[in-house]
Formats: C-alpha cells, structure tokens, sequence
C-alpha cells in the first residue's frame, strides 16, 4: 500500500536500465536527455487527439495525454492515455500502467517518466485509475477498500476504449506497475496469457483466499529492493493489514515453474555499473530463459534500493517509509525496452 515520491521526469530510451548521473532537482536524472517542462501539462495537449494525426516528435515535449471517462461493471471509471508524438507506420504496442494503493493515474505519469519514453519510441500508454487510489488485487483489505469491483473487467473494457482512439496491436500488450499495482498487473497478465508479459516494481503474486495463479507461460520482469521496509523480501503474512503475499523468492519460483525454468541457472547474471554511488544502491541483473514458448524471467534486485520508483529524485518525506532510491536503473526504460522487444508466448 505504498505511494510513490512525487517526482516529474523526462525520460529517454536506448538501453534497458538507461542509467541516472545523479543529477539534482529539478534536472533531469537521465544522461543525454532533455528536460520538458511539467507545467505543459496544465496547458492543451500538444499533437493531435486522433493518433493518425498525431504531430512529429519534439525532444523534450510530452506528448497527447488525455483523461478518458467510460463505464465497466456498471460503475463510472477513468483513465488517462498517452498518445505519443512519434508514431511510426503501423499499429504501436501498449502499455497498461498500474498506480501505486493510495495513489493516482496523474500521480504516476508524473513519477515514473514513461511519456517521455513512450513518446521517443512511439508507444501508447493507459494509466488506469483505481478505486479511491486501490485496486482489487484479491486482498482483502482490497476487496474491501474497493468495494469487490471487477478491475480485471475494467482493464478488457479499458483495452477496448483504448483500441478505439489509437492504432494498438492489440498483440503486443504490456502489464506494468508499482506496489499494489504490481500485484494488480501481475493478476491480470495471471488471467490472459495472451499478453506480451507483465513487469512489476515492488509487488509479489497474492496468496490466501482469492490468490493469483499463474496458468500458463509468461513472459516476466520483477524489480524488487531488498532495503523496503513497507515490503519485506519474504513478504507478507495472513493478518496483516496488506496480507498475505508471497515474497519476491516465491514469486520468482512460481514464474520459473510456470515456465519450465526451475533449476535452470540465469543466462544474465551481473552486477550493473554503479552510475551514481551517492544514492548507496548498487543493481544485481539475472535473467533465465528461454522457457516454453521462449518465455524469460528477469530479476533486478536493488541492493540497499526501497519502494521509490526506479531511477527517480526520491523524496527524504518517504525514505523511512519506502526506503531510497536507486538512481543507477530507469523504471520506465525498462518498462519501455520490454513492450518494444519481448516476443510473445508462442
């Protein structure tokens, strides 16, 4: 059940784990990309809304966002859509991006720098907004928070809405998200295999009661740090006001069961280059695969990372609650790397 710090970011894209240089606010924390200015986002959407006209891309300048209203399940729900500036010929992939519990849509297109991402790589972005900031992961201090609505309903119907107002492939559809939203994107992509994969920041799969199963193959990045202390590496117990939910060792046993990896030793197993000591985290990189349908499951442990997200300025308010921030990996390049270059389950 944890917020993000509230950072606004630009973000380029030419690596996965595009890398910080620890500069400080308001500057960008990205090497070699320019900063846009957040205040553009009170102002009208650059571009076109109709992303077969959409304008060509400008360094630095967002991209169309827009907040979209539409009813699942009998309810009144919102999300917002980033249309990039650049788009390319051709149906562009999706990313499907969950907010943290306690958060917002607006909240984590502000932290987490995918615009800037998508708008460099021609990608379509959802922010879909929960139920008073939560989400129905099957918890039950979820179901009760959200009043048991079906927010696996509301993302088909979300994808749907999306495919109306931008030229998707609907084949190359992305789950991501931080937190509670982790463990949300990681129920969805549980329930449609058809989905390119899912990546998750700081969330493990649900147990208990309503848990999230894995049924089939799936392709999976997990990024968890070891130094959260509003999410313990073993993970959660029955009880507890945010339980019960694996830790990120199960987790990752599940994916690599699911996908024929178990006992498998990582095809990528290194320590990336520390780019900014200041921050005191140091990033451990491992990957396994292929499994069946040529599936991977990656793993980036923060060492001495918390919850912030990735590759943010962080927030001393929060530091006691979520832990620091490691500036030597970028959530959204990550995010951004894995919708342009993972091959979905044959």
């Amino acid at each position: 059940m944890r917020r993000c710090a509230l950072v606004a970011t630009s973000v380029g894209l030419s690596l996965v784990g595009a890398l910080s240089a620890g500069c400080a606010a308001p500057r960008s924390v990205y090497v070699g990309v320019p900063s846009f200015d957040s205040s553009t986002r009170s102002k009208a959407p650059t571009g076109a809304a109709d992303s077969g006209a959409l304008a060509p891309a400008i360094p630095g300048r967002p991209g169309v966002g827009q907040d979209v209203s539409m009813v699942s399940g009998g309810v009144t729900r919102s999300y917002r859509l980033h249309l990039p500036l650049a788009s390319p010929a051709g149906s562009r992939p999706l990313v499907i991006a969950f907010h943290s519990g306690g958060s917002s849509a607006r909240g984590l297109t502000d932290d987490s720098g995918l615009d800037a991402s998508a708008d460099r790589n021609g990608v379509v972005v959802a922010y879909p907004e929960g139920i008073a900031g939560r989400w129905n992961t099957g918890l039950p201090s979820d179901i009760d928070k959200t009043g048991g609505v079906d927010d696996v309903a509301f993302i088909d119907d979300l994808i749907t809405s999306v495919s109306r107002a931008a030229k998707i492939d609907i084949m190359r559809v992305t789950v991501a998200g931080i937190g509670d939203g982790a463990s949300m994107a990681l129920r969805y992509a549980s329930l449609h295999p058809s989905v390119l994969g899912v990546v998750a920041f700081e969330g493990g799969l649900v147990a208990g009661a309503d848990p999230t199963t894995l049924r089939a193959a799936e392709n999976v990045v997990l990024v968890r740090g070891d130094s959260d202390p509003s999410l313990p590496w073993t993970g959660i117990p029955a009880g507890s006001a945010s339980g019960p939910q694996l830790g990120i060792s199960a987790t990752l046993s599940a994916f690599l069961e699911v996908d024929g990896l178990t006992g498998t030793k990582p095809i990528v197993n290194e320590v990336m280059p520390d780019r900014d000591p200041s921050d005191a985290t140091t990033v451990v990189h491992r990957v396994w695969g292929p499994g069946h349908g040529g599936t991977t499951v990656t793993l980036y442990v923060l060492k001495g990372g918390g919850g912030p997200w990735p590759g943010g300025l962080g927030d001393p308010k929060v530091t006691p609650t979520l832990g620091g921030v490691t500036r030597d990996l970028s959530g959204a390049s990550v995010i951004i790397r894995f919708a342009l270059d993972t091959k979905r389950p044959a």
